[in-house]
């Protein structure tokens, strides 16, 4: 079917409904062109997590505008060094090179020892890089102390170095002298010993003033402890009233004591010597009665049988049969 071209006057005469129809049509379409491209956008991006990333481009490596540095000229020489403190060292290579070596030596660090060193054909930084290697090692250092003087360790890097306060490197340059490692207080702490906890005891010396002084008592305690190095000492001290020795020191020193006090019981030389005498005593008062020997003499005839019960006691315990041990944890029935 065959229609004519529309006339202008019959375009214009258009119904409004149908340009509406037109403009609601292209809006659409801009819409959907909107979502399609969103869509594209999306499925891409989500291909791209199930890919690998393609490789980085490795950026373009520019040579470096740095200026190399400065060869070293440095004076090279023998040393024949006996070992010594740093300052001796650093006297025999300025001998060595005939110039002044300039070292900051710290006064914490001028007597450390420096091992011996015989080399050849060397240059100060060679010599000062070897020694460095050289004394390199690991010390333990206490980091904690628990119950018992018990230890945490943990050790420590230490060496010898001489570090250059400039370069590059010359026969003029300043060396600083440094010594890294443990402190004094680190090796106090490692050596310490726990002081052992004292006691205070208390020993009755009434029986055995009976044939000893106080002083020949004390004398022998502490004549053992000399014997065994024991420093410091325990404390002695007498109290007169009431015939007690009063000591106070380490447990295992103190503890020595009643092994002295039981040796005095056992002694029976002195009980006999005084038996005798208290007896020669009494017969010359007998001999001669003179004033109120009477009575003198009963209080010798009282001494005289203290002493002889206290000389049978000490022989009793001479002769006593000792008790039988038995192990411990057994029962005896």
């Amino acid at each position: 079917m065959h229609h004519e071209p529309m006339t202008r006057e019959e375009i214009l005469w258009v119904p409004v409904s149908t340009r509406v129809l037109q403009n609601e049509t292209s809006a659409i379409m801009r819409i959907l062109s909107l979502l399609l491209g969103f869509n594209f956008v999306v499925l891409g991006t989500m291909a791209g997590f199930g890919q690998l990333a393609p490789p980085a481009v490795r950026p373009t490596t520019v040579p470096s505008l740095a200026r190399e540095p400065a060869p070293e000229n440095l004076s090279r020489f023998d040393l024949d060094f006996s070992g010594g403190p740093p300052r001796l060292l650093v006297a025999a290579i300025s001998k060595a090179t005939d110039k002044h070596l300039n070292v900051i030596i710290p006064a914490l660090s001028a007597e450390v020892q420096i091992m011996p060193i015989k080399v050849e054909n060397v240059t100060v930084r060679d010599l000062f890089r070897a020694i460095q290697t050289a004394s390199a090692r690991e010390l333990p250092v206490v980091t904690a102390t628990g119950p018992g003087n018990q230890k945490a360790i943990q050790y420590k890097n230490t060496s010898l170095s001489f570090q250059p306060n400039s370069e590059p490197v010359t026969d003029e340059t300043i060396w600083s002298f440094i010594v890294t490692g443990p402190t004094e207080e680190d090796n106090a702490a490692l050596t310490e010993v726990a002081k052992p906890a004292e006691v205070c005891q208390y020993f009755q010396l009434a029986r055995y003033l009976e044939n000893h002084s106080v002083e020949d008592i004390t004398t022998a305690i502490q004549t053992g402890w000399k014997m065994l190095h024991v420093d410091p000492v325990p404390q002695l001290s007498f109290h007169k009233e009431t015939k007690l020795l009063i000591a106070v020191g380490p447990k295992d020193q103190v503890s020595m004591i009643p092994q002295v006090l039981e040796q005095l019981d056992l002694d029976a030389t002195a009980g006999l010597e005084k038996l005798a005498k208290l007896q020669e005593e009494l017969a010359q008062l007998e001999e001669k009665k003179a004033g109120d020997w009477q009575e003198e003499a009963k209080r010798k005839r009282e001494q005289i049988e203290y002493v002889a019960r206290l000389q049978r006691a000490r022989e009793a315990l001479q002769t006593a049969p000792k008790p039988k041990a038995f192990p411990r944890g057994n029962n005896t029935q």
